[in-house]
């Protein structure tokens, strides 16, 4: 049986480089990159136009080297864009942490990084309060985790065994109620040479 499959989806801003990991429902590898293509979409709707997605890179976690690269459909953050630009970027070492549950037994949080500015008040701590755009786009960006996507479950091995488990449930933030924000560091864009620069 193929599978499970991870997701892997590049994020930036400014000096800092992040990756939003999903965990598709799929039986091929097409098939898990047109889902994580969708979540992209999803997630990118939540996020400032200042955030941009690069190369989506969809894996087999059982066989080695099993991978495929594709380019997302949206290729930056869209909340508030219409009418005329969005807002800019929150720091990206904050992030909005996202409960999941798989079940009764199985539970993780996602951090969302990327988030409005307009959205965020740093006084004190960082709280984030959504509004009804963000709301109403959280919605879509539930309903497709509840849908088709899994947690993954890791026994150790070796080899390790990876056990899917689909998720049942998104936690949903009420327009308008804030929520504490949680310290997350970044790390800086794909791409970038790795090590010190040597001179010479």
């Amino acid at each position: 049986m193929p599978g499970p499959y991870i997701a892997i989806l590049e994020r930036s801003t400014g000096p800092f480089g992040w990756s939003s990991v999903y965990f598709p429902i799929a039986t091929t590898l097409d098939n898990a990159a047109d889902l994580a293509d969708q979540i992209n979409d999803k997630e990118m709707a939540l996020l400032s136009e200042q955030v941009t997605a690069g190369l989506i890179r969809v894996s087999d976690m059982t066989i080695f080297n099993d991978s495929r690269l594709r380019s997302p459909t949206t290729t930056k953050g869209t909340y508030g864009t219409v009418p005329g630009p969005g807002p800019g970027v929150i720091d990206p070492n904050l992030a909005v942490p996202i409960k999941i549950s798989a079940g009764d037994n199985h539970r993780t949080t996602k951090f969302l990084r990327g988030v409005p500015t307009t959205l965020v008040s740093n006084l004190g701590r960082a709280t984030f309060t959504p509004d009804q755009e963000w709301g109403n786009f959280q919605v879509l960006y539930e309903n497709l985790m509840e849908t088709s996507f899994n947690i993954v479950s890791r026994s150790p091995g070796p080899p390790p065994v990876f056990t899917p488990i689909k998720i049942t449930s998104v936690l949903h933030y009420f327009v308008n109620a804030p929520v504490y924000m949680s310290i997350r560091r970044a790390g800086r864009p794909f791409g970038l040479p790795r090590g010190r620069a040597r001179a010479g």
